[in-house]
């Protein structure tokens, strides 16, 4: 097995993962100890180990939990996620208010003398994604959902949904400096522990539908917020876009899987192929990056330099998929 964490990620950051909803009921307290949270996971008995064991299984090789120190680092990641706690970091591109253009120059001559680009990393701050659009990331370790107004929390309290718009849903002073037009971005929050989430260019411009958990004051999961205007960013400077399972374009995709896959799958063939769907739907790029992006939320601003987002290995760690199977669109 290629290491715990490029099993975990994946499947932690994923909207609607069960994992995650099953760690949010587990951890009522928030400050609640991560060796103690992973104790439990690791527990054969335990409701929260049979939750691990089903969200991280496949048709193949059923997972198993091999490496507590890892499975200590995955758990603290999730509760970060889910929690808020952390600081995580966007990418950003070109058309940024807040691109620091100096340094980008100094990248494209830096590329031209042939450096390498984890280097050109290190010392500029700017690297190319794989679609070859150079990209920097916003420092967003402030970034916080806040308290819903008297209105949006009656709303919410009656089981219905309510609108309000991004700086309201999620403050994000990094995010509003680089793209002063995103705290217009309007926001549809609908009670509930979903960690499901989406992200529309409509006729009325761009929106973001998201869950508001009352157990945490009616606040949106912050990694969701953040994987969703990250398709923001992607439509904004013009980055390879994300999508849904089903689009007609990476069907041939889904099929080249589903048939390398249908001689071993001994269940439905329907389920194999929506898992085909979601593996595909997992590979174009856009949705990578935003999982990239979510995977990058506990690094500090010393791992976040000396950790290339798109080397190869660390990408597929992070995302999991292969830097070379993404699809484009």
């Amino acid at each position: 097995m290629a290491g715990l964490l490029g099993d975990v990620l994946p499947y932690v950051y994923s909207r609607g993962n069960a994992l995650r909803r099953g760690l949010l009921d587990m951890v009522e307290n928030p400050v609640a100890s991560l060796e103690q949270t992973a104790g439990l996971l690791m527990d054969k008995g335990n409701e929260q180990r049979n939750v691990l064991a089903q969200a991280f299984s496949n048709p193949k090789q059923p997972f198993q939990v091999t490496d507590p120190k890892a499975l200590n680092q995955a758990t603290q990641g999730v509760m970060n996620g889910l929690l808020g706690f952390a600081p995580v970091g966007m990418l950003a591109g070109v058309g940024a208010k807040t691109a620091d253009q100096a340094a980008l120059a100094k990248a494209q001559e830096l590329e031209k003398q042939g450096v390498s680009p984890d280097a050109i990393w290190q010392q500029t701050g700017w690297g190319k994604g794989p679609d070859f659009r150079w990209r920097f990331e916003i420092d967003d370790s402030t970034a916080r959902p806040l308290q819903r107004t008297w209105g949006e929390a009656q709303d919410l309290k009656a089981g219905n949904t309510t609108t309000t718009k991004r700086q309201r849903a999620l403050a994000h002073p990094g995010l509003s400096a680089a793209y002063p037009e995103s705290k217009r971005i309007g926001v549809t929050l609908k009670p509930g522990t979903s960690t499901d989430g989406a992200y529309f260019e409509g006729a009325f411009g761009p929106s973001v539908n998201a869950s508001a958990d009352p157990r945490y004051g009616f606040k949106p999961d912050p990694s969701v917020m953040l994987h969703e205007l990250q398709h923001y960013i992607q439509h904004r400077e013009g980055f390879s876009q994300g999508g849904a399972p089903g689009q007609r374009d990476i069907q041939d995709v889904a099929q080249q899987i589903f048939n390398a896959n249908k001689a071993e799958f001994l269940g439905d063939p329907k389920q194999l192929m929506q898992m085909a769907q979601h593996q595909a739907y997992q590979r174009l790029a856009g949705e990578a990056e935003a999982r990239l992006v979510q995977a990058r939320q506990n690094l500090t601003p010393e791992q976040r330099s000396a950790k290339f987002p798109w080397s190869p290995d660390y990408f597929q760690e992070a995302t999991g998929v292969p830097l070379g199977s993404l699809i484009f669109r």
